[in-house]
């Protein structure tokens, strides 16, 4: 199975359960009771109540919250020790966010990002001009605001009854709150999405700087490799893999310029089909010693 279509399971899987899990009482806060629900068990967390007692009330946090989030965030520290930043390129929702708008902005706009310095004539793995369209930068900033209002409403139905606010929204009798909190939250992830998306995966995302310090504190760790034997074919190359890159990095560099690589593997998928006489493979997933 190809390494994109890997990726696109993973991604898919991790978003239907994040989204999904308020629907199913699989893991939300529900604020009008006080009581947190975890695979459709009510804990509450009201100890003024005297409902229970709070020392019962600290093993419940604690066994049932903290320790798995802490096992969580264990493992992923261990995963990233090895290959970096795998869960950004592999799970996260927002890094399939920006993918996917980068690749509709090089529909209107000729490329990825506004923050590119200029259209390039090789903004395609195969050399050929990406053009711009009107229609297209329309379909690319519609789709944004959809991004952001159905990750608004996601968030929302974690914290009041999903159904029930499904059907406020739907008959517009959302009540002052929430829909004051879907508008802003739709408000500061369009803007996010537009204008910044790679940019906070680079530098405002804690979770991936935590895995990228990680992955620099281990000199064994696997990385994208360029096989300096190699190299002279990248003379005749419109330079595909960093034109390919979400991140807007530039894979051929040093581990430590490549600090926010999310081991997506684009670069070595551009790399593998740019034409040429010798098909050998250029970038590499490996132990760059």
């Amino acid at each position: 199975m190809k390494i994109k279509t890997l990726r696109f399971l993973s991604q898919g899987l991790f978003f239907i359960l994040i989204a999904s899990a308020p629907w199913f009482d699989i893991f939300r806060f529900d604020y009008p009771k006080g009581n947190l629900i975890i695979l459709g068990n009510d804990i509450t967390l009201n100890l003024a109540s005297g409902q229970i007692p709070p020392s019962e009330m600290f093993f419940i946090i604690a066994g049932k919250i903290l320790l798995p989030l802490v096992l969580f965030a264990l493992f992923i520290l261990i995963v990233s020790y090895r290959y970096g930043r795998l869960y950004c390129g592999w799970v996260c929702p927002h890094f399939a966010v920006v993918e996917t708008l980068n690749g509709l902005f090089t529909k209107s706009i000729a490329k990825p990002t506004i923050w590119d310095p200029k259209d390039s004539p090789h903004l395609q793995p195969d050399g050929t001009k990406a053009t711009q369209s009107t229609i297209w930068l329309v379909i690319t900033v519609l789709t944004s605001i959809g991004f952001a209002f159905s990750w608004a409403f996601s968030m929302l139905v974690y914290f009041l009854p999903p159904f029930d606010t499904l059907n406020q929204l739907l008959s517009l009798s959302l009540g002052k709150a929430p829909a004051v909190f879907l508008l802003v939250v739709t408000t500061v992830l369009s803007i996010d999405f537009i204008f910044a998306r790679h940019l906070f995966c680079r530098f405002g995302c804690a979770a991936g700087l935590v895995q990228s310090i990680a992955w620099m504190g281990n000199d064994n760790a696997k990385g994208i490799t360029l096989d300096k034997t190699k190299a002279q074919l990248c003379k005749t190359c419109p330079s595909a893999c960093d034109h390919a890159c979400p991140m807007r990095l530039k894979p051929r560099s040093i581990k430590k310029k490549l600090l926010s690589c999310t081991q997506c593997m684009r670069c070595i998928q551009a790399c593998d089909n740019v034409p040429r006489e010798n098909k050998g493979a250029i970038l590499h997933w490996k132990n760059p010693q």
